[in-house]
């Protein structure tokens, strides 16, 4: 019996010991377990785990003597102190397709892709895979700490049968590592970025048929992202095939067609990664669609001069938003004193809050006078530059001078969520980056919220 555990160590790409396994064939275009492109197929599997370590001793002992004996205790009933991890759960994933998997924390999102990758067997139900698997199950956890990075990387290509010139091969991870000298240093001496910029690089220069990646790629920073989104994306072209493990609903929208989402260890929705994650943010309480405006906020003790009373975000015309389309952001507020300058900034986040995507300020129009009593601030974007996905849209008003903060809307909590609809190819990879977009064209409007705003004039 397995004792639940957070920090199990997990080599990056290792050879898999599945129920059953195709060892012969070398995988083609259609090669799948019933003649068609499949390349993983798991019907009905369920995986159980002791609450503690003290349990999952008991349970193994008793199973080791049952083991001997020739019996077994019936693998559907739960024993004193364990729980379902993943319970009845059915997954198929077909060759250049990318799935992604969400849920919350402790879903069994990383229990699914351990039975995937064949680090784990399912207590009950069986799994079928063609072709070969690599993973990222842990940021780099499962190296030697011992042996230098360059000594692991040799091991890995041992491990899965290399081939190829030994001194390329390395010279090809060192390259997209990019860890300099290191390569040659004890694993042990690594943050946790390296190790995962190794772990990466390994998998990469494998290029299995099958990519299971778990939540590493929230770890390091901006370039490598941006490095290994590029190499995700090529290699989804070129017809690999992948599952991404996350809680990030941004990240699954940016590179997933198809998604299942996790509750308490069963598939609570399956479908597009669009609608998985409209699914996922409803059971989060975060709501997905339209122009969900937020109740009246003031930060901190609720004394701020400027109170942000509603924030909208919509299409001129009515309809949806979508990528390449007009949108309208409209700032109802109250000032409880009178201003002659103010600098406001409209900020569009993901909606997991991993990363800014675009922001605009007034300060490029001139500052602002704001009088005592109500108001309203409209921001025309002719061409929203966000890629389908669910978002979030804060609002800062400032004192031109002291920047010090006069109001702020969606700061200390979501703020106003919408949806933006569409496709655009390119900008689902641009957002892996995290790279603030930093500049929008808009236009400025100003007035009081019961009269038609005049335009501001620009500089």
């Amino acid at each position: 019996m397995t004792r639940a555990s957070d920090d199990e160590d997990v080599i990056p790409a290792a050879p898999q010991e599945q129920l059953v396994r195709d060892e012969d064939q070398t995988p083609g275009p259609a090669d799948g377990a019933d003649g068609s492109d499949h390349l993983i197929v798991a019907r009905g599997i369920s995986k159980k785990y002791a609450m503690t370590t003290h349990a999952a001793m008991a349970h193994g002992i008793v199973d080791l003597a049952s083991a001997i004996l020739g019996r077994r205790h019936k693998p559907d009933e739960l024993r004193s102190q364990e729980f379902w991890a993943l319970r009845n759960v059915d997954f198929e994933l077909r060759r250049g397709e990318s799935v992604g998997v969400l849920g919350v924390n402790g879903a069994g999102k990383s229990t699914l892709l351990r039975l995937l990758y064949g680090l784990s067997k399912p207590d009950e139900g069986t799994v079928e895979i063609r072709g070969s698997v690599g993973g990222l199950l842990s940021v780099g956890a499962g190296f030697n700490p011992v042996l230098t990075g360059r000594e692991n990387a040799i091991a890995e290509l041992s491990l899965h049968g290399h081939r190829g010139s030994e001194a390329e091969a390395l010279e090809q991870i060192a390259e997209f590592a990019d860890i300099g000298a290191f390569m040659d240093s004890p694993i042990r001496t690594y943050s946790q970025g390296m190790r995962l910029r190794l772990g990466y690089a390994i998998t990469a220069f494998l290029d299995p048929d099958v990519m299971l990646v778990d939540e590493v790629l929230s770890v390091g920073d901006t370039a490598f992202r941006e490095k290994c989104a590029r190499h995700i994306r090529a290699y989804l072209e070129r017809g690999g095939s992948m599952i991404l493990v996350s809680h990030s609903v941004w990240m699954v929208e940016g590179m997933c067609e198809r998604a299942i989402v996790l509750d308490k260890g069963q598939v609570a929705f399956e479908g597009t990664a669009t609608d998985a994650t409209r699914h996922y943010l409803e059971v989060e309480s975060l709501p997905a669609t339209g122009a969900i405006l937020d109740e009246a906020f003031s930060a901190g003790d609720g004394t701020m001069p400027i109170t942000i009373e509603k924030v909208v975000i919509e299409s001129p015309d009515g309809s949806d938003l979508a990528y390449g389309n007009p949108a309208q952001v409209t700032v109802d507020f109250r000032s409880s004193e009178h201003y002659p300058d103010t600098v406001w900034a409209v900020v569009l986040w993901s909606a997991d809050e991993l990363a800014v995507l675009a922001g605009a300020m007034t300060e490029d129009w001139g500052d602002l006078e704001v009088a005592e009593g109500s108001g309203r601030l409209r921001c025309s974007i002719p061409a929203l530059p966000l890629a389908a996905g669910n978002y979030a849209l804060r609002v800062a008003a400032l004192d031109a001078e002291t920047r010090i903060a006069l109001g702020l809307h969606g700061f200390a909590r979501n703020g106003t969520t919408f949806r933006v609809e569409g496709a655009a190819p390119s900008a689902l990879f641009e957002r892996l980056t995290g790279a603030p977009i930093t500049t929008l064209d808009v236009a400025w409007v100003q007035g009081a919220s019961d009269a038609s705003p005049d335009a501001l004039d620009a500089p």
